[in-house]
């Protein structure tokens, strides 16, 4: 097992000269025709206001618009999806696809099969920023609408792509933001609303986005394939299946009637999976979401702004006769995406975040110790 964790310094500066080169990529290059300034990024941003209305009402306008309209047919390359929208029963509608978070807080995870194509080529690691999130929050008789930026995402999490396409790369998360905050507007044309496009959280400047992209955000816990599933890509492939499998049914999932992970020795029990299923990606890659209400609504407590940042995401992947496991880092996450909290609770936080951290390891170690070959 490789766990890859953050250095304690943050939000050091490192060196300027990466900085520039990782702004270049966010702004998708500049020209002697475009020497617009790029300042850096905030985590998220604030699509529009709705006012008058809940997050019900706003979560299924969103839902049905993303997984009923096909945005080919308004020019887009490809069309927009809700993730886990494919899995639904057939008396369910796309509400259902949306996780719930505690305070009433909803989120719609979408998808671009060709951007997320795009995004998957430079390696299974990737995953773990994937998908695109939108927060549904209330606040008073209004509700806000949350992204997780796509710049933010593009510069934290894609950082070694290689140079020749970091140029396209920056721009493609800018296009991917534009096209996200063009589909919420539009699903809730009926709706009473403010534009806002407005970034919020933290803003990193080019030193302390150079020093971010650096760092580790993965833990990796790696699994020898076993020799009998070795045979060929579709043996190999049918062993990713069943280590889903076997995760998902230790940890329960999201409305069963009992849910709580079965693993021994959890600093809590209400660990379960926000999905029935694990989400697909291009590249045979499988994204497991873990949720724990008890952790959530800490985390929640910082802010509503902050709920695109959950649940926990694990990926899984074939790469030769290794499954890849990679877990999001929650100190990086909560080090990176939680820094506009107050200091007094970003350090009573210290103790819950480690706890969630060794929690992830547990279940994927609890895991791989069901599927271990028996030694004789």
């Amino acid at each position: 097992m490789r766990i890859r964790r953050i250095s304690p310094s943050i939000r050091k500066i490192l060196t300027v000269s990466m900085a520039m080169a990782m702004a270049m990529a966010i702004s998708g290059g500049c020209t002697n025709d475009d020497p617009a300034p790029v300042t850096g990024f905030t985590p998220y941003s604030i699509t529009l206001t709705a006012h008058n209305t809940t997050v019900e009402e706003v979560t299924l306008a969103l839902a049905e618009y993303i997984h009923g309209v096909d945005d080919t047919g308004r020019g887009l390359p490809a069309d927009w999806v809700v993730a886990g929208g494919d899995q639904l029963e057939a008396e369910e509608g796309p509400e259902h696809a949306t996780l719930k978070l505690p305070g009433g807080t909803r989120l719609v995870e979408v998808c671009n099969h060709e951007y997320a194509a795009q995004a998957m080529s430079f390696g299974g690691h990737h995953a773990v920023a994937l998908p695109c999130e939108i927060a549904v929050t209330q606040e008073g008789s209004d509700v806000n609408v949350v992204l997780l930026n796509p710049e933010a995402i593009f510069t934290l999490f894609f950082q070694d792509v290689p140079a020749e396409y970091a140029e396209d790369m920056g721009g493609l998360a800018a296009t991917v933001r534009q096209e996200l905050e063009d589909l919420v507007i539009l699903a809730l044309a009926d709706f009473d609303v403010d534009i806002r496009r407005e970034d919020v959280g933290t803003r990193y400047d080019l030193a302390q986005a150079a020093e971010l992209s650096q760092m580790g955000y993965a833990m990796t816990a790696d699994m020898d394939i076993p020799a009998e599933y070795l045979g060929s890509d579709d043996d190999k492939a049918a062993f990713k299946a069943l280590f889903v499998e076997t995760m998902l049914e230790t940890l329960t999932h999201e409305g069963m009637d009992e849910v709580g992970s079965t693993v021994e020795g959890l600093t809590v029990d209400d660990w379960r999976s926000a999905r029935k299923i694990a989400l697909g990606l291009p590249g045979g890659v499988g994204v497991v979401e873990m949720c724990s209400p008890t952790y959530a609504a800490a985390a929640m407590s910082t802010g509503p702004v902050h709920a695109p940042a959950l649940p926990c995401q694990i990926a899984i992947w074939v790469e030769g006769d290794t499954l890849r496991i990679d877990a999001l880092d929650p100190q990086y996450i909560f080090g990176v995406f939680f820094a506009d909290a107050p200091a007094e609770m970003m350090e009573e936080m210290g103790g819950l975040v480690k706890a969630v951290q060794d929690d992830m390891m547990l279940v994927i170690e609890a895991t791989k110790a069901a599927l271990a070959p028996i030694e004789d």
